[in-house]
């Protein structure tokens, strides 16, 4: 075996030094993620602390989390006929103006309204990613690619839970608002430099818009492996909304 031959992690990070434009994503991924999990997290005590009501923590998980997975499923063909780069700087954009709103908010009305426009922008901003991703490396990197995206999704998810929860303990939810919205104004930033025509090489071919929602369906139902992920990650994220809105004792 040769010692010099570089070991799976070793070409899997060596991809954000030889694609620029994936490296963009990458960081973009990281900074959007972060604020997205360090949000929740802010925006759940920020709620509970106004009502103590779990009834209230549910409406804003429904609102934070519900149009995300909903655009995902009905609007998601739109997002290869629409412009991938400016539908994500668009909506890091968004979070950042919703964040920057929060700190002034008066009522857990108003901060669950915030949170459905987040959701929103979110519900657009992650399939842009993934449906842009194998434009930015070669065929042969995609594998690699996606391993080190949905890594950095996975990490930003349990790390930006943690400091969510740190940074409210520590400073107020406020202090989380603003670093949230920081994290979004640096991913709009970081997106800005990829070019356009990288990250879409052309618009798709469509049946027509629920024709294509259609043909989604039918091939989550018909592939065993796309069903079986489905289904698994359906039932954690029932798992994880139960433990949610339990009321503390």
């Amino acid at each position: 075996m040769d010692s010099r031959r570089p070991s799976e992690p070793q070409r899997r990070l060596g991809l954000l030094g030889r694609e620029p434009s994936f490296t963009r994503l990458f960081l973009a991924t990281i900074g959007s993620g972060a604020g997205t999990w360090l949000a929740l997290v802010a925006l759940e005590i920020d709620v509970y602390e106004r009502t103590g009501s779990s009834a209230w923590i549910a409406a804003l998980l429904i609102a934070d989390l519900l149009p995300t997975f909903a655009i995902g499923l009905l609007v998601g063909p739109l997002v290869d006929r629409l412009s991938r780069r400016s539908l994500m700087i668009n909506a890091d954009l968004v979070r950042f103006g919703a964040f920057a709103v929060l700190p002034f908010t008066t009522s857990a009305a108003q901060v669950v309204v915030l949170a459905g426009i987040v959701g929103v922008a979110t519900g657009f901003f992650r399939p842009a990613v993934y449906a842009g991703l194998p434009n930015l490396v070669q065929d042969s990197d995609l594998p690699a690619a996606n391993s080190l995206l949905q890594g950095a999704d996975n990490l930003t998810w349990a790390l930006g839970s943690v400091a969510g929860g740190a940074l409210a303990a520590a400073a107020g939810v406020d202090a989380a608002y603003w670093f949230n919205a920081a994290t979004f104004l640096l991913s709009a930033a970081l997106l800005i430099g990829i070019p356009r025509s990288l990250l879409q090489a052309a618009a798709a071919a469509s049946r027509g818009h629920w024709q294509d929602v259609k043909d989604g369906f039918s091939l989550a139902v018909h592939s065993r492996p796309i069903l079986t992920v489905l289904i698994a990650w359906n039932v954690a994220m029932f798992a994880i909304a139960a433990m949610n809105v339990a009321e503390p004792r």
